[in-house]
């Protein structure tokens, strides 16, 4: 216990470190990780004797590092971009909203159905009959994790996995759109609104028909970035939005625990635990069950296997490596129940040492905070950093989900370029498309 809440100290205190490096920019990539492992611990120590969690120092200091690390890479990484005053906006007058034409919003909206109404007819051929969507969703969704640990099953066609990227780009661009409309305060597209959020809907069918409430999460994670950063670039980044995001993570949580719980109900998952004992399993079983994988270890069979299980699939196919089925990690017990999340370290430590997690951890925070410094904060709002904005809220969720999981998994793909790819592409096509159909 005591370790435990040495870990949340620590944690605190590079929060605030980070808070203050980052000039008090609460949702920054240090800062944003920080608080994440703050609200972990939290969740851990409220559940110390029902998990019977006796955290150790060694997973203390190897949780503290790496956090560490993250922030003081933000923090050369700030003094190398240098700070520069961005121009105010006193009456937001040069921000601008995003012209596209409502009839290609209308048609988006119609293909996302389209699609979502094909996948659903080839889920239920390769499912069959089930007594309820809920069900027929969540045994689909089984099929797909047998086949990411490399048991053999049966799959939708590759040709509907490529729509369904576009579908899924659908719902990002859109989103990104309305709310840019709804900063810019242009009532004429409040119309378009409407339009945009229907869109977004229908892209999420697809997620909700895999029954992954992790798509979702990411989906309301791109939102929030998006929202912080587009504020920003209207009402100048010397503004500060702070304690409203407190404010509003505080409100997430409490609105979020039961939605979160409840939905497991919908997608055709059953138990039998209750909402808080459910729900701390997923936001603070990281911590404890990355101290028990410190103290008990299982051995690595080979390298990057589980943070880079898509990238060695790759190279297998040209004979490299070996076939990673680590997509999903080990079950271990907390309490009465089990789970599978490590946090962000877990798998780089169990992949490449110690110096390895360490490395891979640079790696990331550069990644994140050259694509923060250097294309968008402090940037003049144009196509080029709206395009570096839609890349970051896609990837914003690998770090707001860092005390729970790490998303190298998912994020060091073929498939994430793509949809990234078509993401751009998309957004280009659909703000230059001039032609006009009607009134609008």
């Amino acid at each position: 216990m005591i370790n435990l809440i040495l870990l949340f100290i620590l944690e605190v205190v590079l929060f605030l470190i980070a808070f203050l490096i980052t000039d008090r920019d609460i949702l920054s990539p240090s800062c944003t990780m920080c608080a994440m492992f703050i609200v972990s611990t939290i969740f851990a120590i409220l559940n110390v004797d029902n998990w019977n969690i006796n955290f150790s120092f060694e997973a203390l200091l190897i949780l503290t590092s790496g956090i560490g690390v993250f922030v003081v890479v933000e923090a050369f990484c700030i003094v190398l971009c240098g700070k520069r005053k961005t121009m105010q906006c006193a009456n937001g007058t040069s921000f601008q909203t995003t012209e596209v034409r409502n009839w290609i919003v209308i048609s988006l909206i119609i293909f996302n159905i389209v699609i979502a109404l094909w996948y659903y007819r080839e889920i239920r051929v390769i499912v069959g009959n089930t007594p309820s969507i809920g069900l027929l969703f969540s045994t689909y969704r089984n099929l797909g994790v047998s086949r990411l640990e490399g048991r053999a099953s049966e799959s939708v066609s590759g040709i509907i996995n490529q729509f369904l990227k576009i579908t899924k780009a659908t719902g990002y661009i859109g989103a990104f759109i309305a709310i840019s409309n709804a900063i810019s305060g242009n009532k004429r597209k409040r119309k378009q609104n409407i339009l945009l959020i229907f869109m977004c809907v229908t892209s999420l069918l697809p997620i909700v028909m895999i029954a992954s409430r992790g798509g979702i999460l990411m989906y309301l994670s791109n939102i929030l970035i998006i929202f912080y950063i587009l504020w920003h670039q209207k009402y100048g980044w010397n503004r500060n939005l702070s304690w409203k995001i407190i404010r509003l993570g505080i409100l997430g949580i409490i609105i979020g625990m039961p939605l979160f719980y409840y939905s497991a109900f919908l997608v055709g998952r059953k138990h039998t635990y209750g909402i808080i004992e459910y729900v701390s399993t997923y936001i603070g079983g990281s911590i404890a069950l990355f101290d028990q994988y410190v103290q008990n270890p299982i051995p690595r069979t080979g390298f990057g296997e589980e943070s880079l299980i898509n990238f060695n699939k790759i190279l297998n196919i040209f004979g490299f490596g070996i076939s990673s089925t680590s997509y999903n990690l080990e079950s271990r017990n907390l309490g009465a129940l089990r789970s599978n999340v490590y946090t962000f370290f877990r798998r780089p430590l169990h992949d490449f040492g110690l110096g390895g997690m360490y490395l891979f951890t640079i790696l990331v925070a550069i990644f994140f905070c050259w694509m923060y410094y250097k294309k968008i904060k402090y940037k003049d709002r144009s196509f080029k950093v709206d395009c570096w904005v839609l890349i970051y809220g896609y990837l914003y969720y690998w770090i707001l989900a860092s005390s729970i999981l790490q998303y190298s998994m998912s994020y060091i793909s073929i498939g994430c370029l793509l949809t990234i790819i078509i993401i751009i592409l998309l957004y280009s096509g659909i703000t230059r498309i001039r032609l006009k159909f009607g009134r609008h």
